[in-house]
Parts: C-alpha cells; structure tokens; sequence
C-alpha cells in the first residue's frame, strides 16, 4: 500500500511540477487549514465526544484533541502521512522551528528559508517517524528538492499564508504558543483511527455512531462526484441531501454534522435557498460567525 501512496505522491509532485492546474485534485494536501476552525469549533463541545472528521490537513484533528474529544477517527487520501509528519515534528521541534519547516508561503515565493523542508530538520523529525510513514517522506526527501516537494500541498490562495503567526493563530488553536506546549506535552498520547476509504463511500463501512461529523467543505467536492451532465443545482442538491441523511445514520442522538464551511454568509444563504424545498431542510442551521463566514450545520 505504502509504495502505491508514494507513486500517486510523486505523480502529484510531477504534474504539478508541469501545471498548477493539478491543484484542483483533491488528493493534494493542505499544509495548513484555511477554514478558521479555530472560531467556529468554539459553537461547539468536543469534551468526551465521538467524533468523525476530514484530516486534511491535520489542524482540525490536532484542535479536537486540545479541546478534550474522546476518540477522532478520520478519513482523506495521503493525509494521514501528513498527520504523522506534523505530530513528529511537534514531538521534535520547539514552535519556531515548526513554524519554519512548513511554511509554505516562503517556498511558492522561493525565497528559500533553509529550514522549510529542508533534509537536515526532516532527519531530526525523521526520529519519531514509523513504519510506512518514515518510508513514504523518506523517500520522498530523498528523491525530490523542498522546491519540489512543496508541489504535493495545495497552494492556499488566501492571507493566511501571507501574514504568518498573527493570521494563523485567529485559524489554529495551537498556533498560540501556549497550546502548541500543551498539545507537545500530550501528543505522545495522541492517535486517530484512520479510515481508507472515499467520503462518499464511507458510509458503506461505518460500525459505530458519532456526537460529531467534521466535513470540512463537502459542497465544494460534489462536482467531483457527480457526472459533468449532473452538475446541475437541483441534482447536486438531491445528492447532497441522500448522502446526508445516509451518513446520518450513524449519528448519536442529538448528533451533529458540520457539514460546510463558507467563506462569506453570502455562499451559506445561498445553499439555504437551494435546500429549503427538501423535508430535511428543518434539520439545517447556518450559524454565522463573527467574522461574516458561516458552517452549515445537520442535526439529527
């Protein structure tokens, strides 16, 4: 499984090489979130939850751990490589220097920090690597330059990779300093039961009922889904809502699903619109945050 993982990365690393349209590929990684999980996770109450996220890029697993979930079992392509990585690197690394290693900003604009990606502070972090994780980035540090190697991450278009820590920590719980010591001193305890599977296969495999599902920006995704003939609103709202209320089977009363993540109240309003003929539409929030984005939310 593992060499199959590093082909689709090299693959990913080559053609991107050539042409960052491959960036629309959603096996690309995030390096970070771009979503402020940190904000909105607030509505909610991970302490002792069940939970079932997207790992992506691994700040919103890392943000429900800090916040007391009970278990995170988690699903994506290669991310749960990236998940490894990042939890070494915490193990490794004091902020600054993980700070340095994975910024990502500083190499699309190859003003080339000698930290970000670089082979020396992989070794270090190379330490607490295992199994098939230390084989996947092994072999790729070793066959690919951190110019290179930055073409596996997708390329976040916002501010947040412009204005480092400050942005960043409005984003990410554990970019305060204060919870990344906490999440460094607790992360050895730290794991997630990664499913292999597609989001829109995975109902097809679950065996046990969540309080929470993360699903990060699903609507975004559905166009990969369907059929070019199908893109249609009225057809992707229909299977938008039938794989809702599938994967809602496996809620826990009372259970929620936070189900997308707008940049703007405009889009969620918008989505709104498109589902308020559907019997399930009681079953829809969108909760505005204060900063004009919004999360459509589905309880059970």
């Amino acid at each position: 499984m593992v060499n199959e993982d590093i082909e689709l990365a090299k693959e990913i690393i080559n053609l991107r090489h050539i042409s960052n349209r491959y960036e629309e590929n959603f096996n690309c990684i995030y390096p970070f979130t771009n979503e402020k999980i940190k904000i909105y996770f607030d509505q909610f109450d991970f302490k002792g939850k069940d939970v079932l996220s997207v790992l992506a890029s691994s700040d919103q697993v890392f943000d429900m751990f800090l916040r007391g979930a009970k278990s995170i079992d988690t699903f994506d392509p290669l991310t749960k490589y990236y998940f490894n990585l990042k939890k070494a690197a915490i193990l490794a690394l004091d902020y600054n220097s993980f700070i340095q290693f994975f910024d990502n900003y500083y190499i699309e604009r190859i003003i080339m920090d000698e930290k970000a990606y670089s082979k020396s502070t992989f070794i270090e972090i190379s330490k607490y690597l295992k199994g098939d994780c230390y084989i996947f980035w092994n072999t790729l540090f070793d066959n690919y330059s951190p110019c290179k190697l930055h073409k596996l991450f997708y390329k976040c278009h916002t501010d947040f990779q412009r204005e480092h820590e400050l942005i960043k920590s409005e984003y990410i719980l554990y970019f305060d300093k204060k919870y990344y010591t906490k999440l460094q001193n607790n992360i050895s305890t730290f794991d997630i039961n990664f499913i292999n599977y597609d989001l829109r296969d995975i109902s097809d495999i679950l065996n046990k009922k969540y309080d929470i599902m993360y699903l990060s920006n699903i609507l975004d995704r559905l166009n990969t889904f369907l059929p070019s003939n199908e893109y249609k609103n009225e057809k992707r709202t229909q299977y938008f809502i039938c794989f809702l209320k599938k994967l809602g089977q496996y809620l826990k009363k009372d259970g929620t699903i936070l189900v997308n993540y707008f940049y703007d109240n405009y889009s969620g309003k918008t989505c709104m619109k498109n589902i308020e003929n559907s019997k399930e539409f009681e079953k829809f929030t969108n909760i505005i945050l204060n900063d004009n984005s919004s999360m459509l939310v589905y309880k059970k």
